[in-house]
């Protein structure tokens, strides 16, 4: 486990702001496959120094990674209050951040505004928030969780 956060650690790429999915990956590994372990063998072994100090320093290094995401939403969001990234900025902006792990959207070429799928879904492609799962609305929602 020690080598996996130094090779975190050690990733100069995932230092880079513009490495956001990669980055997002490495805090994903180390909370699952670090931290969880960690917390489960100090459920075993009772209070572990070791396993204590290894925790720790996963957690810092998971923490300097979730700093740069932090800072780079931060300005972002500056950003765009300012009225950066509006049309085809701002998929420019999204493709050149998540690496292209994005939904395909197809573009409008007189705005460059994503056009929206042709399932009125969430961006994550289940129902909105309050719609069931067959779209067919909150009441319908409600009436499945009711009986």
């Amino acid at each position: 486990m020690l080598s996996d956060i130094e090779t975190v650690a050690k990733d100069r790429n995932l230092f880079r702001e513009k490495n956001f999915h990669a980055r997002s990956e490495a805090i994903d590994y180390i909370e699952t496959h670090i931290i969880d372990r960690i917390d489960a063998l100090l459920e075993i072994a009772g209070a572990n120094e070791d396993f204590i100090a290894l925790k720790e320093y996963a957690h810092s290094v998971k923490n300097r990674l979730e700093d740069i995401d932090d800072q780079m939403f931060q300005r972002i969001r500056l950003e765009i209050a300012a009225g950066a990234y509006r049309g085809k900025d701002f998929i420019h902006l999204l493709k050149e951040y998540f690496d292209g792990h994005l939904p395909v959207y197809t573009l409008s070429n007189d705005t460059g505004c994503a056009k929206p799928p042709a399932r009125r879904a969430s961006c994550l492609g289940g129902p909105r928030y309050g719609e069931s799962p067959d779209g067919r609305g909150r009441s319908a929602l409600l009436r499945n969780r009711t009986g």
